[in-house]
């Protein structure tokens, strides 16, 4: 048995445990839950996050160039 007889066996057999997952009257969530899928609203959020993240970052980053550069920070809260 080859290694590409023995990975469409697998396949066969998840589609087959997928079916009968799917006959058991399960939603879709749980389904995405099962197999580890996301939504389309967690997946639009995780992008969010991530450029907030990047966006904070780009302007500490800026910051410190300038301050290192002996010039005034431009994002910098100060106390007077």
């Amino acid at each position: 048995m080859s290694k590409n007889d023995s990975k469409e066996k697998l396949k066969k057999e998840d589609k087959v445990k997928e079916e009968n997952f799917l006959d058991e009257k399960k939603t879709k969530k749980d389904v995405n839950k099962k197999y580890g899928e996301k939504t389309m609203l967690s997946k639009i959020i995780n992008i969010v996050l991530w450029v907030i993240l990047i966006a904070w970052m780009a302007v500490c980053l800026f910051d410190f160039y300038r301050t290192n550069q002996e010039k005034s920070p431009v994002f910098c809260i100060s106390k007077n």
